[in-house]
């Protein structure tokens, strides 16, 4: 069986995926069409970008037993980004800022193969996800594992364990995390109602500090000179600066 529905996030607004099968049947933005032995839900996301209308694909493949989730490849990169009317070359992942959002269920098994293609060490740490006997999968450099070196691989897989909510993920190395994050959403085991009334609208916030200069090469210079950390260049929502910054995206926040 195949779901296929369509995130969407049009000036600012985000559509929630239905929880239970019942809901997806009765969800116009789910068709269904006889595929595989698996069931396939992909759905098409909002990329958070200064571009309105860009989309970035997603797709979750998951067992009869809806026991695994795969998650696109996150790649690790030197991007071009273009904040308050200055361009600067940062580390994100895909080319975004913040990360695309992983989205999973109660009980899944999530697969994430993260390659870094950058001069940069570096991992990603799950924040607030519990790892029940994955402790290897946390993300810590040099407590839990080692750090992905440039050009290389690592496979990060978990289970959700009796968790839901809202949390987020970010690199684990120096302050690569300063551009390398974005959010986890984890609905309820697929069946199962929300433990509270299901929310008409849901909004994903992600709040960070935002510095022309590449974050590590900030944290170095704290480190060199003693002193304290500078005061962020600008302070993100979503990516966005808002409008009281010039040259920022219209409408990206209310």
């Amino acid at each position: 069986m195949v779901y296929e529905a369509e995130y969407y996030k049009r000036k600012g607004k985000e559509l929630a995926s239905p929880s239970t099968d019942k809901e997806q049947e009765d969800d116009p933005l789910f068709s269904k069409e006889e595929g595989s032995d698996a069931d396939v839900v992909s759905g098409t996301l909002m990329e958070n970008s200064d571009k309105e209308d860009s989309l970035q694909d997603i797709t979750f493949e998951t067992s009869d037993t809806h026991s695994s989730d795969l998650v696109p490849d996150p790649l690790i990169q030197r991007t071009k980004v273009t904040k308050i009317c200055k361009t600067s070359e940062l580390t994100t992942v895909n080319g975004m800022l913040p990360g695309p959002v992983v989205y999973a269920n109660d009980g899944d098994r999530v697969i994430v193969k993260v390659t870094n293609e950058t001069p940069q060490n570096a991992t990603i740490h799950w924040h607030g996800v519990y790892q029940r006997l994955t402790c290897w999968a946390d993300g810590p450099v040099y407590v839990t594992q080692c750090p992905i070196l440039a050009g290389q691989t690592y496979t990060y897989e978990f289970t959700i364990v009796e968790q839901q909510g809202t949390l987020f993920w970010h690199a684990h190395v120096s302050w690569l995390r300063g551009t390398v994050h974005g959010a986890i959403v984890i609905y309820p085991k697929r069946g199962v109602p929300y433990p509270f009334p299901h929310p008409y609208e849901e909004r994903i916030l992600v709040f960070g500090e935002y510095f022309f200069t590449d974050p590590v090469q900030v944290e170095q210079a704290i480190l060199f000179n003693g002193g304290a950390p500078p005061r962020a260049d600008a302070y993100l929502i979503n990516g966005q600066p808002g409008p009281r910054y010039n040259c920022s995206a219209t409408g990206s926040f209310e």
